[in-house]
């Protein structure tokens, strides 16, 4: 299976028109008027991508295939020894809210008290079973882990 660009509009989750944004015009009028972010996702399919970015409930659009991330996923990045940097967090607080979004996971599983992001601001337990937790969340939502996601 194959990995599926997405874009999406993080202040307007209306999901972008495709066949503008892969125009050359249509692309710099986005850009120029929103800030647009990527994403991916993966699927067999372009029609299973669509299906999938759509469960996902972020507003994303999918433009094409695409490539496997270059980043850690976020439990990963909790085995690191210096794992409290602002990329790290940045993507623990993204997969967050890719799951709330996609209904993978409950605010109480992930800012509750016994949740895994408050968990690791008070470090009130092992991260390697926070790394866990945040495992099976990732597995819940549509598209994010292939084969090979580091």
């Amino acid at each position: 299976m194959p990995w599926y660009a997405t874009v999406y509009d993080p202040v307007d989750s209306a999901p972008i028109n495709v066949r503008k944004f892969n125009t050359h015009k249509g692309y710099d009028a986005y850009v120029a008027s929103r800030n647009i972010y990527g994403n991916c996702v993966y699927a067999r399919d372009l029609a299973h991508a669509r299906r999938l970015a759509k469960k996902r409930n972020c507003g994303e659009s999918v433009v094409g295939e695409g490539r496997a991330p270059n980043y850690l996923r976020a439990s990963t990045c909790l085995r690191r020894r210096n794992w409290f940097t602002q990329a790290v967090l940045h993507n623990i607080m993204f997969v967050s809210f890719m799951a709330l979004q996609s209904g993978a996971a409950t605010a109480a599983e992930l800012f509750g008290d016994e949740g895994i992001v408050h968990g690791l601001f008070h470090q009130s337990e092992p991260r390697k079973k926070l790394r866990e937790r945040l495992a099976e969340i990732e597995a819940r939502i549509p598209g994010y882990l292939g084969p090979r996601f580091k």
